[in-house]
Protein backbone atom coordinates (compact mmCIF):
# COMPACT_ATOMS: atom_id res chain seq x y z
CA UNK A 1 0.00 0.00 0.00
CA UNK A 2 1.30 3.47 -0.86
CA UNK A 3 2.15 5.84 1.20
CA UNK A 4 0.03 9.25 1.10
CA UNK A 5 2.01 12.59 1.15
CA UNK A 6 1.14 15.25 3.21
CA UNK A 7 2.99 18.58 2.92
CA UNK A 8 4.24 20.92 5.54
CA UNK A 9 1.91 23.76 6.21
CA UNK A 10 4.70 25.79 7.53
CA UNK A 11 7.69 25.15 5.14
CA UNK A 12 7.55 25.69 1.93
CA UNK A 13 7.72 22.42 -0.43
CA UNK A 14 10.87 21.00 -1.28
CA UNK A 15 12.73 19.30 -4.19
CA UNK A 16 12.10 16.01 -2.10
CA UNK A 17 8.14 17.19 -1.32
CA UNK A 18 7.61 17.38 -5.10
CA UNK A 19 9.45 13.73 -6.09
CA UNK A 20 7.25 12.01 -2.89
CA UNK A 21 3.73 13.35 -4.60
CA UNK A 22 5.00 12.30 -7.79
CA UNK A 23 6.79 8.61 -6.52
CA UNK A 24 9.89 9.78 -8.48
CA UNK A 25 13.51 10.74 -7.45
CA UNK A 26 14.64 13.93 -6.51
CA UNK A 27 17.28 13.66 -9.37
CA UNK A 28 14.18 12.94 -11.95
CA UNK A 29 12.64 16.20 -10.48
CA UNK A 30 15.58 18.07 -10.75
CA UNK A 31 15.64 16.69 -14.94
CA UNK A 32 12.13 17.10 -15.49
CA UNK A 33 12.80 21.33 -14.69
CA UNK A 34 15.97 22.20 -16.00
CA UNK A 35 16.06 19.09 -18.66
CA UNK A 36 12.58 18.15 -19.63
CA UNK A 37 13.71 16.34 -22.94
CA UNK A 38 15.20 14.13 -20.99
CA UNK A 39 12.27 12.52 -19.64
CA UNK A 40 9.03 11.13 -20.94
CA UNK A 41 5.87 12.66 -21.18
CA UNK A 42 3.98 10.75 -18.60
CA UNK A 43 6.92 11.37 -15.90
CA UNK A 44 7.13 14.88 -16.73
CA UNK A 45 3.69 15.33 -16.59
CA UNK A 46 3.45 13.65 -13.35
CA UNK A 47 6.23 15.82 -12.12
CA UNK A 48 5.14 19.12 -13.04
CA UNK A 49 1.22 18.24 -11.62
CA UNK A 50 3.27 17.80 -8.28
CA UNK A 51 4.68 21.02 -8.82
CA UNK A 52 1.87 23.30 -9.55
CA UNK A 53 -0.13 21.30 -6.70
CA UNK A 54 2.70 22.39 -4.07
CA UNK A 55 3.37 25.60 -5.05
CA UNK A 56 7.19 24.71 -5.72
CA UNK A 57 9.56 27.25 -6.41
CA UNK A 58 13.10 26.12 -7.20
CA UNK A 59 15.96 27.63 -5.16
CA UNK A 60 18.12 29.82 -7.18
CA UNK A 61 20.64 30.29 -5.00
CA UNK A 62 21.18 26.75 -4.41
CA UNK A 63 21.20 25.61 -8.22
CA UNK A 64 22.89 28.55 -9.56
CA UNK A 65 25.83 27.41 -6.88
CA UNK A 66 25.84 23.95 -7.78
CA UNK A 67 25.39 24.33 -11.53
CA UNK A 68 27.65 27.56 -11.61
CA UNK A 69 24.77 29.11 -13.67
CA UNK A 70 21.56 31.20 -13.01
CA UNK A 71 19.52 30.32 -15.48
CA UNK A 72 18.79 33.51 -16.66
CA UNK A 73 19.81 35.56 -19.33
CA UNK A 74 19.13 39.30 -19.87
CA UNK A 75 18.20 41.21 -22.14
CA UNK A 76 18.15 45.17 -22.28
CA UNK A 77 16.41 46.67 -24.86
CA UNK A 78 15.46 50.65 -25.55
CA UNK A 79 11.70 51.23 -24.61
CA UNK A 80 9.15 50.84 -27.05
CA UNK A 81 6.32 52.62 -28.03
CA UNK A 82 5.46 50.44 -31.16
CA UNK A 83 4.66 46.41 -31.26
CA UNK A 84 8.00 45.37 -32.54
CA UNK A 85 10.32 45.28 -29.86
CA UNK A 86 7.58 43.31 -28.07
CA UNK A 87 7.52 41.15 -30.90
CA UNK A 88 11.33 40.73 -30.40
CA UNK A 89 11.40 39.89 -26.84
CA UNK A 90 8.58 37.24 -27.37
CA UNK A 91 10.42 35.54 -29.71
CA UNK A 92 13.54 35.65 -27.32
CA UNK A 93 11.97 34.63 -24.16
CA UNK A 94 10.19 31.51 -25.83
CA UNK A 95 13.29 30.07 -27.21
CA UNK A 96 14.49 30.55 -23.37
CA UNK A 97 11.97 29.46 -22.19
CA UNK A 98 12.19 26.17 -24.06
CA UNK A 99 15.39 25.49 -22.65
CA UNK A 100 14.55 26.31 -18.93
CA UNK A 101 16.02 29.81 -18.75
CA UNK A 102 14.27 33.10 -17.18
CA UNK A 103 14.74 35.82 -19.18
CA UNK A 104 15.14 39.09 -16.70
CA UNK A 105 14.60 42.29 -18.99
CA UNK A 106 15.22 46.12 -19.07
CA UNK A 107 13.74 48.46 -21.15
CA UNK A 108 15.97 51.59 -21.18
CA UNK A 109 15.80 55.08 -21.77
CA UNK A 110 17.84 55.82 -25.08
CA UNK A 111 20.32 58.29 -23.06
CA UNK A 112 23.45 56.20 -22.79
CA UNK A 113 23.58 56.69 -19.12
CA UNK A 114 20.34 54.24 -17.94
CA UNK A 115 21.58 51.49 -20.69
CA UNK A 116 24.79 51.05 -19.20
CA UNK A 117 23.21 51.63 -15.89
CA UNK A 118 21.11 48.63 -16.78
CA UNK A 119 23.34 46.29 -18.02
CA UNK A 120 25.72 46.73 -14.70
CA UNK A 121 22.91 45.12 -13.23
CA UNK A 122 22.18 42.45 -15.32
CA UNK A 123 25.68 41.58 -14.89
CA UNK A 124 25.58 41.93 -11.23
CA UNK A 125 22.60 39.94 -10.95
CA UNK A 126 24.97 37.14 -12.42
CA UNK A 127 23.15 36.33 -15.75
CA UNK A 128 24.88 33.87 -17.99
CA UNK A 129 24.51 35.84 -20.93
CA UNK A 130 22.69 38.92 -22.14
CA UNK A 131 20.57 40.35 -25.08
CA UNK A 132 21.27 43.71 -26.04
CA UNK A 133 19.60 46.46 -28.41
CA UNK A 134 20.67 49.52 -29.11
CA UNK A 135 23.94 49.13 -28.20
CA UNK A 136 25.74 48.95 -31.63
CA UNK A 137 27.95 52.13 -30.60
CA UNK A 138 28.77 52.08 -27.02
CA UNK A 139 32.31 51.86 -26.47
CA UNK A 140 31.34 51.52 -22.46
CA UNK A 141 28.80 48.77 -23.25
CA UNK A 142 32.11 47.32 -25.19
CA UNK A 143 35.16 47.70 -22.84
CA UNK A 144 32.22 46.04 -19.98
CA UNK A 145 31.86 42.67 -21.87
CA UNK A 146 35.07 42.60 -23.02
CA UNK A 147 36.10 42.23 -19.21
CA UNK A 148 33.17 40.24 -17.96
CA UNK A 149 33.63 38.10 -20.95
CA UNK A 150 29.93 37.13 -20.90
CA UNK A 151 28.22 35.30 -23.76
CA UNK A 152 26.06 38.28 -25.56
CA UNK A 153 24.05 38.97 -28.92
CA UNK A 154 23.35 42.30 -30.82
CA UNK A 155 19.82 42.07 -32.06
CA UNK A 156 18.44 43.97 -35.33
CA UNK A 157 21.83 44.74 -36.14
CA UNK A 158 24.13 44.26 -38.99
CA UNK A 159 24.36 40.26 -39.36
CA UNK A 160 28.04 40.95 -41.52
CA UNK A 161 29.71 42.40 -38.16
CA UNK A 162 29.86 38.63 -37.05
CA UNK A 163 28.40 36.13 -35.34
CA UNK A 164 26.84 37.63 -31.90
CA UNK A 165 25.14 40.17 -34.41
CA UNK A 166 21.58 38.91 -35.36
CA UNK A 167 19.77 41.49 -37.90
CA UNK A 168 18.93 42.07 -41.27
CA UNK A 169 20.41 43.49 -44.26
CA UNK A 170 18.83 46.69 -44.01
CA UNK A 171 20.43 48.24 -47.14
CA UNK A 172 18.83 46.23 -48.86
CA UNK A 173 15.33 46.46 -47.73
CA UNK A 174 15.62 49.84 -48.84
CA UNK A 175 16.21 48.98 -52.43
CA UNK A 176 13.20 46.00 -51.79
CA UNK A 177 11.31 49.04 -51.84
CA UNK A 178 12.40 51.48 -54.20
CA UNK A 179 12.28 48.06 -57.01
CA UNK A 180 8.70 47.08 -56.39
CA UNK A 181 7.58 51.16 -57.15
CA UNK A 182 9.94 51.36 -59.96
CA UNK A 183 8.79 48.20 -61.39
CA UNK A 184 4.88 49.97 -60.51
CA UNK A 185 6.57 52.81 -63.16
CA UNK A 186 6.69 55.58 -60.50
CA UNK A 187 9.78 57.92 -61.25
CA UNK A 188 9.09 60.54 -58.33
CA UNK A 189 8.65 59.74 -54.70
CA UNK A 190 9.12 61.40 -51.28
CA UNK A 191 9.95 59.83 -47.97
CA UNK A 192 8.28 60.17 -44.29
CA UNK A 193 10.91 59.01 -42.23
CA UNK A 194 11.76 58.63 -38.83
CA UNK A 195 14.95 60.49 -37.58
CA UNK A 196 18.09 59.06 -38.58
CA UNK A 197 19.58 60.14 -35.48
CA UNK A 198 17.51 58.76 -33.22
CA UNK A 199 17.35 55.39 -31.03
CA UNK A 200 16.91 53.42 -34.00
CA UNK A 201 19.98 55.32 -36.04
CA UNK A 202 21.82 52.15 -37.35
CA UNK A 203 18.68 50.87 -38.83
CA UNK A 204 17.00 54.18 -40.71
CA UNK A 205 20.41 55.30 -41.70
CA UNK A 206 21.26 51.41 -43.72
CA UNK A 207 17.66 51.57 -44.73
CA UNK A 208 17.25 55.22 -46.41
CA UNK A 209 20.83 54.65 -47.78
CA UNK A 210 20.07 51.77 -49.68
CA UNK A 211 16.87 53.17 -51.11
CA UNK A 212 18.65 56.08 -52.01
CA UNK A 213 20.80 54.38 -53.69
CA UNK A 214 18.34 52.33 -55.52
CA UNK A 215 16.72 55.21 -56.67
CA UNK A 216 19.85 56.78 -58.17
CA UNK A 217 20.46 53.46 -59.66
CA UNK A 218 16.80 53.28 -60.94
CA UNK A 219 16.70 56.86 -62.08
CA UNK A 220 13.87 57.43 -59.41
CA UNK A 221 14.14 61.46 -58.01
CA UNK A 222 13.54 61.56 -54.29
CA UNK A 223 12.10 65.23 -54.33
CA UNK A 224 13.27 67.19 -51.53
CA UNK A 225 10.45 68.88 -50.71
CA UNK A 226 8.20 65.42 -50.72
CA UNK A 227 10.68 64.30 -47.80
CA UNK A 228 9.73 64.76 -43.99
CA UNK A 229 11.76 62.98 -41.16
CA UNK A 230 9.73 62.96 -37.60
CA UNK A 231 9.24 60.58 -34.79
CA UNK A 232 7.32 57.00 -35.67
CA UNK A 233 3.56 57.22 -35.34
CA UNK A 234 0.20 57.56 -36.62
CA UNK A 235 -0.33 60.94 -36.02
CA UNK A 236 3.22 62.36 -37.27
CA UNK A 237 2.43 60.42 -40.22
CA UNK A 238 -0.90 62.35 -40.94
CA UNK A 239 0.45 65.38 -40.25
CA UNK A 240 3.34 64.68 -42.73
CA UNK A 241 1.42 63.88 -45.24
CA UNK A 242 -0.59 66.40 -45.23
CA UNK A 243 2.89 69.00 -45.38
CA UNK A 244 3.72 67.35 -48.47
CA UNK A 245 0.36 67.55 -49.73
CA UNK A 246 0.48 71.46 -49.33
CA UNK A 247 3.19 71.94 -50.97
CA UNK A 248 1.83 70.69 -54.21
CA UNK A 249 4.95 68.22 -55.58
CA UNK A 250 4.31 65.97 -58.21
CA UNK A 251 5.54 63.12 -56.06
CA UNK A 252 3.03 59.89 -57.27
CA UNK A 253 4.55 57.56 -54.42
CA UNK A 254 5.34 57.82 -50.78
CA UNK A 255 7.95 55.62 -48.63
CA UNK A 256 7.50 55.11 -45.17
CA UNK A 257 9.77 54.00 -42.48
CA UNK A 258 7.13 52.27 -40.42
CA UNK A 259 3.73 51.13 -41.15
CA UNK A 260 2.46 53.51 -37.91
CA UNK A 261 3.89 56.74 -40.34
CA UNK A 262 2.29 54.86 -43.35
CA UNK A 263 -1.45 54.65 -41.42
CA UNK A 264 -1.48 58.16 -40.30
CA UNK A 265 -0.53 59.10 -43.67
CA UNK A 266 -3.33 56.90 -45.31
CA UNK A 267 -5.94 58.69 -42.28
CA UNK A 268 -4.46 62.52 -44.03
CA UNK A 269 -5.08 60.92 -47.41
CA UNK A 270 -8.78 59.70 -46.42
CA UNK A 271 -9.27 62.86 -44.86
CA UNK A 272 -8.63 65.15 -47.76
CA UNK A 273 -10.77 63.17 -49.75
CA UNK A 274 -7.82 61.20 -51.43
CA UNK A 275 -7.47 57.48 -51.90
CA UNK A 276 -3.75 55.40 -50.62
CA UNK A 277 -3.18 53.61 -53.62
CA UNK A 278 -5.54 55.76 -56.47
CA UNK A 279 -4.26 59.10 -55.87
CA UNK A 280 -0.87 58.51 -54.14
CA UNK A 281 0.74 55.02 -53.50
CA UNK A 282 1.67 54.08 -50.14
CA UNK A 283 4.64 51.47 -49.38
CA UNK A 284 6.32 51.09 -46.05
CA UNK A 285 8.44 48.94 -43.90
CA UNK A 286 7.26 46.01 -40.95
CA UNK A 287 4.21 44.21 -41.55
CA UNK A 288 2.68 45.45 -38.31
CA UNK A 289 -0.62 42.80 -37.53
CA UNK A 290 -2.76 45.68 -38.81
CA UNK A 291 -1.63 46.21 -41.79
CA UNK A 292 -3.24 43.58 -44.02
CA UNK A 293 -6.47 45.12 -42.73
CA UNK A 294 -6.56 48.33 -43.10
CA UNK A 295 -8.76 50.30 -45.81
CA UNK A 296 -7.16 49.82 -48.77
CA UNK A 297 -4.57 47.07 -47.51
CA UNK A 298 -0.91 47.99 -46.78
CA UNK A 299 1.92 47.40 -48.66
CA UNK A 300 4.80 46.86 -46.93
CA UNK A 301 8.12 44.77 -46.77
CA UNK A 302 7.60 41.79 -43.47
CA UNK A 303 10.45 42.14 -41.30
CA UNK A 304 10.61 38.87 -39.81
CA UNK A 305 11.10 40.27 -35.46
CA UNK A 306 9.25 37.65 -34.09
CA UNK A 307 12.24 35.16 -35.36
CA UNK A 308 14.71 37.34 -34.65
CA UNK A 309 13.98 37.04 -31.48
CA UNK A 310 14.26 33.32 -31.64
CA UNK A 311 17.75 33.33 -33.70
CA UNK A 312 19.41 35.56 -30.71
CA UNK A 313 18.15 33.15 -28.45
CA UNK A 314 19.53 30.06 -30.36
CA UNK A 315 22.61 31.54 -30.53
CA UNK A 316 23.03 32.67 -27.18
CA UNK A 317 21.80 29.04 -25.91
CA UNK A 318 24.61 27.72 -27.98
CA UNK A 319 27.16 29.61 -26.63
CA UNK A 320 25.94 28.72 -23.27
CA UNK A 321 26.26 24.42 -24.31
CA UNK A 322 23.29 23.45 -24.30
CA UNK A 323 22.42 21.03 -27.13
CA UNK A 324 20.46 23.12 -30.10
CA UNK A 325 20.06 21.68 -33.98
CA UNK A 326 21.92 23.52 -36.54
CA UNK A 327 20.71 27.38 -37.34
CA UNK A 328 22.05 29.91 -39.55
CA UNK A 329 21.67 33.30 -38.55
CA UNK A 330 20.52 34.83 -41.54
CA UNK A 331 16.90 36.54 -41.91
CA UNK A 332 15.31 37.48 -45.15
CA UNK A 333 12.65 39.86 -45.74
CA UNK A 334 9.24 39.46 -48.14
CA UNK A 335 7.40 42.46 -49.68
CA UNK A 336 3.82 42.13 -49.00
CA UNK A 337 2.02 43.62 -52.22
CA UNK A 338 -1.21 44.73 -51.55
CA UNK A 339 -3.72 47.42 -52.32
CA UNK A 340 -1.47 51.03 -51.59
CA UNK A 341 0.76 50.83 -54.48
CA UNK A 342 -0.49 50.77 -58.09
CA UNK A 343 0.97 51.01 -61.32
CA UNK A 344 0.89 54.96 -62.51
CA UNK A 345 -0.73 55.03 -65.53
CA UNK A 346 0.41 57.81 -67.67
CA UNK A 347 -2.45 60.21 -68.46
CA UNK A 348 -0.71 60.48 -72.12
Amino acid sequence: MKKSFQASATHPPSLADVAAMAQVSTGTVSRALSRPEMISEETRNRVMQAVNTLGYVANGAARTLAMRRSKTIGAVVLKFGSSNFSQLVEGLESMLTNKGYTLLLSASEADGITEFSALRAMLARGVDAIALLGFEDSPETKDILSRYRVPHAHMWSDPRHGGNFIGLDEAKNGRIAIEHLSELGHRKIGVIWGYIGGPTRFRSRMRFEGLEDAANDLGIEILPKACIYTEHGFEQGRKAINEILDRQTEVTAIVCASDYLALGAMNGLHLRNKCPGKDLSIISFNDNDFSAYVHPPLTTIHLPIREMGFKTGHYLLKCLGEEMTADTYSLDVELRVRATCRPLIDPE
